[in-house]
């Protein structure tokens, strides 16, 4: 199904159970290897502001990247991702001077927007992108550019959406974001409606020129998933609480995953707190814990954290070493996609997922 990824309808066949509720009493992996590609990457480029990337170097990294594990049999799906739609393109798509920022640790070339609006005057006059315009037709282009390349070797992921406070942060920084969820809640409201319509317009588009694999949408967050699955944070109200996310979060962002199938949502170390809130949020397949330094890991909290999460699957991250002695323990909790870390061999990772497959909580 996928040269580079060679034990692919079983992969596909399990993360469809694990993502539709059958994964309650077994474990899921990727396992995470040295890759000489990226080393390469590493080597060869600096750190730091770079300009719109050249699609033909990024498809040659991918290529590269991906090519390496045909031979793992873990449960990821070979992915090539667009990094550099990570934030700016929403905000590039309503004028803002978009700024790349090159990562030679992972590969990525990822992007921002400095705050494009002064106030919230603008609202009265918001227009979605039109063809013709940089930042559409960019979009489009690597959209087919990249679903040509990857045919029949690799796929290529869904991206984040920048909806809701999320666009308003970009929009207008942070703190006044807050400062007008104080002060003036009606007015942004309107900017809040209008990142639903660029969003879908921005997903839409994505869907329609990448398509479908087997029925389901290749993901970085969940590697794969049944249906039309987009991507979504709710990193606002990390800073804020669960009052604030039902005040101003949820209605939207329960309008933009009504347009699709279903929705991944992640959530970093400091947002743990919403769990019991975005588990009742319908049509959500998974939920991605991200660690962030300084505060404790997700794994060292799993106990707690399956319990509210109303028995939706969730992401983990680990290091290898203790995902292979929980696992020979069987204190791996079910419900789970393990992403393990620091793996020294594909021969030692397709050893270990031999486990893992026979694993039964």
């Amino acid at each position: 199904m996928l040269s580079y990824k060679r034990n692919c309808k079983e992969v596909i066949s399990r993360l469809t159970d694990l993502y539709t509720g059958g994964g309650r009493d077994r474990i899921f992996a990727s396992m995470v290897t040295p890759n000489p590609a990226l080393q390469e990457y590493k080597e060869s480029n600096i750190a730091g502001v770079v300009d719109y990337p050249d699609l033909g170097k990024r498809l040659e990294f991918w290529d590269s990247y991906l090519s390496y594990f045909s031979q793992l049999e873990d449960d990821s799906i070979p992915h090539a991702y667009f990094s550099e739609f990570d934030q700016g393109l929403y905000g590039g798509l309503m004028g803002a001077s978009v700024s790349f920022l090159n990562d030679p640790d992972t590969g990525r070339i990822t992007s921002m927007t400095a705050p494009l609006w002064d106030d919230l005057s603008p609202s009265e006059s918001l227009k979605l992108p039109q063809p013709g315009e940089l930042w559409y037709d960019r979009m489009i282009n690597q959209f087919d550019t990249y679903a040509n390349a990857c045919k029949g070797s690799y796929l290529c992921s869904h991206f984040i959406c920048v909806a809701a406070m999320n666009l308003l942060f970009e929009l207008r920084g942070a703190t006044n974001a807050f400062l007008h969820m104080i002060n003036e809640p009606d007015d942004m409201n309107k900017v809040l409606e209008y990142s639903i319509d660029l969003n879908v317009l921005v997903q839409d588009a994505f869907f329609e020129r990448v398509g479908l694999f087997d029925g389901g949408t290749a993901s970085n967050m969940l590697q794969w998933a049944p249906g039309k699955v987009i991507s979504e944070s709710v990193d606002p109200f990390h800073l804020t609480g669960p009052k604030e996310f039902e005040q101003f979060g949820r209605k939207y962002l329960e309008r933009m995953i009504s347009h699709y199938d279903a929705a991944v949502i992640h959530l970093h170390a400091n947002g743990y707190r919403l769990l019991p809130q975005i588990s009742t949020i319908d049509n959500v397949c998974a939920i991605r814990l991200i660690d962030d330094p300084y505060n404790p890991r997700a794994i060292d909290q799993i106990d707690k954290l399956l319990p509210q999460s109303g028995g939706i699957p969730l992401v983990v991250q680990l290091p290898f070493e203790r995902f292979t002695g929980l696992l020979k323990k069987n204190e791996l909790p079910g419900n789970v996609f393990y992403r393990v870390l620091g793996v020294p061999t594909v021969d030692v990772a397709n050893r270990t997922m031999e486990a893992v497959r026979d694993y039964k909580v």
